[in-house]
């Protein structure tokens, strides 16, 4: 009888711990992959006749993972690869070709969340090896070196990297950023808006 009690629960126990990684991993690939070549415009901000926002939390282990997760596909193939990770800052790193060589660089950033729920990080030191080079220099070498998603623009006058959350894909589906707070282990709040079905 305990043996068939088992066969019966064990289950029932795998099907709901497997549909709830499902439900979690689904969240996350939504807001997380985007579609490289959006074939219509996004209007920026969130319409009256949207939904109530879906709120996703999350701390740096989990940005972390998420980052490595859509790089390592984004970049498949490519030669030249960077990586974003999140420390006590945001940090950019990779290799840039100067002067016909190849220098590792790391550019530390710290982000700032824009009233329309947008991201602008704002790069305040870089390690380029031994070379003395300006921030502004690396950025735009950067910039030339790899094939960047449409929402990521780079500003190296301003040292300045301007995420368009809002215009990540065009599913009918705004996303914004509401809080990034660095310390500790993080916590980072981004909410996705379901347009409403019935407007």
């Amino acid at each position: 009888m305990r043996n068939q009690a088992k066969k019966q629960i064990n289950p029932w126990k795998w099907g709901f711990m497997g549909l709830i990684i499902l439900i979690v991993l689904g969240l996350l690939t939504t807001i997380f992959l985007i579609k490289s070549n959006p074939k219509k415009p996004v209007t920026t901000g969130v319409s009256s006749t949207q939904n109530t926002p879906v709120a996703a939390t999350f701390n740096k282990k989990q940005i972390n993972a998420l980052s490595d997760y859509y790089l390592n596909k984004q970049q498949a193939g490519e030669t030249n690869q960077y990586h974003f990770k999140i420390e006590d800052q945001a940090i950019v790193y990779g290799t840039v070709t100067v002067l016909g060589s190849p220098v590792n660089y790391s550019l530390f950033l710290t982000p700032n969340v824009e009233s329309n729920g947008n991201v602008t990080l704002k790069a305040t030191k870089l390690s380029v090896g031994k070379l003395r080079l300006p921030i502004s220099v690396v950025m735009a070498l950067v910039q030339k070196s790899y094939k960047l998603p449409d929402w990521v623009t780079m500003n190296p006058a301003k040292n300045e990297i301007y995420l368009d959350i809002n215009h990540i894909n065009n599913d009918g589906i705004n996303y914004r950023a509401k809080k990034m707070d660095m310390s500790g282990s993080g916590k980072f709040v981004f909410e996705m808006i379901l347009p409403n079905q019935n407007s």
